[in-house]
């Protein structure tokens, strides 16, 4: 499981991806079935297969989304665009007392087993840094990369 939460991260990491795998996917009923109960409002929704688990990209409620299913149709994770306002007052304060001078470049928030949490995307002069943040507010740099 924590190979699976491990996993989940690391796309999160990555953000939302613009580019959909192939067609073709097989996607078997029990996924497919509890993907529509989960997000019975979806739209456009791709498939891909990773290592152990499914993979959909889709619009919900005009939000670019990735959900996460095992092969038994259990929903491992999500990960979902956020603007700056969606984020929980807490974690908009701390960030504002930190980091308000930096260039906000992207937010995520990363739902799975283990709670919400939020990924955050900042520049600062020639570095990118990411950010991992929780409900409460607690912010914290997790890597910052050159340009």
């Amino acid at each position: 499981m924590k190979k699976i939460i491990l996993a989940l991260s690391m796309l999160a990491v990555v953000g939302l991806s613009s580019s959909y795998a192939n067609e073709d996917v097989k996607v078997s009923k029990r996924v497919l079935s509890a993907f529509q109960n989960d997000f019975n409002s979806a739209e456009n929704a791709k498939w891909s297969v990773e290592k152990n688990f499914f993979k959909v990209s889709f619009t919900n409620m005009d939000m670019q989304v990735e959900a996460y299913y095992d092969e038994d149709g259990a929903l491992l994770g999500s990960v979902r665009s956020l603007s700056f306002e969606q984020l929980p007052l807490a974690v908009i304060h701390e960030y504002n007392r930190r980091f308000e001078s930096d260039t906000l470049k992207k937010v995520v928030e990363i739902t799975n087993v283990e709670g919400t949490s939020y990924r955050i995307w900042i520049e600062k002069g020639n570095k990118v840094y990411k950010l991992r943040a929780n409900a409460s507010g607690e912010i914290v740099v997790l890597e910052k990369t050159k340009k």
